[in-house]
């Protein structure tokens, strides 16, 4: 199991984040749920559609007031980084746009009042059933993918910190813009420092 970490961010909180556009999807699907089953409305009536918009904007309000003190707490103190994981919020967001685009689907053909033949039915049956497992995997993968990029940005900036403490700031700047920039110069302005300082401590 990876250390966790802390990565110092810039990012302005903002009330358009990821938890709002998981919150508010899941709204949506949740109030279009509810009424459907609770005043058996089918893809148009108005109950789906008013519990759909009413689900989206409450929960997704509610996830963006939530997602922004998040931001604003991370901009303080710092955003923890533990693991990544295939399991994160992507991974649900994939998952509930996919789900979002088969409702988008279905009710565009409610609508259009479409009878499709068999030989594409069946086959948009089978991808409207297997979107949500896919845009799952994709989200998971993109989520991770992420998740690695911070996790090695926090322990880089872990590491310039040490070193501007024990060695020097000028040190730590220099590694910073080596490991940023991916310049060979910065392993020799610390070789020559930490030589300067090993020379120092032995006099």
């Amino acid at each position: 199991m990876a250390q966790e970490l802390i990565l110092k961010t810039d990012k302005e909180p903002t009330f358009w984040n990821k938890a709002a556009a998981i919150g508010a999807l899941g709204g949506l699907l949740i109030g279009r749920t509810v009424g459907k089953v609770a005043f058996s409305g089918g893809f148009l009536s108005t109950s789906v559609l008013v519990g759909g918009a009413i689900g989206a904007l409450a929960l997704g309000g509610i996830a963006s007031a939530l997602g922004k003190s998040a931001m604003k707490k991370e901009g303080e103190s710092g955003k923890k980084i533990g693991t990544p994981s295939f399991w994160n919020r992507d991974t649900a967001l994939g998952a509930l746009i996919a789900i979002g685009a088969n409702a988008i689907i279905s009710t565009a053909l409610a609508v259009t009042a479409v009878t499709l033949p068999a030989v594409v039915t069946i086959p948009l049956v089978i991808a409207q059933i297997a979107a949500p497992f896919v845009g799952a995997f994709i989200g998971g993968k993109a989520g991770e993918k992420r998740q690695l990029a911070e996790y090695e940005q926090a322990n880089n900036q872990r590491v310039v910190q040490h070193i501007s403490q024990t060695v020097s700031p000028e040190v730590g700047q220099a590694v910073e813009y080596a490991m940023a920039n991916n310049k060979d110069w910065g392993k020799s302005i610390l070789e020559e420092k930490l030589l300067n300082v090993g020379q120092e401590q032995g006099r």
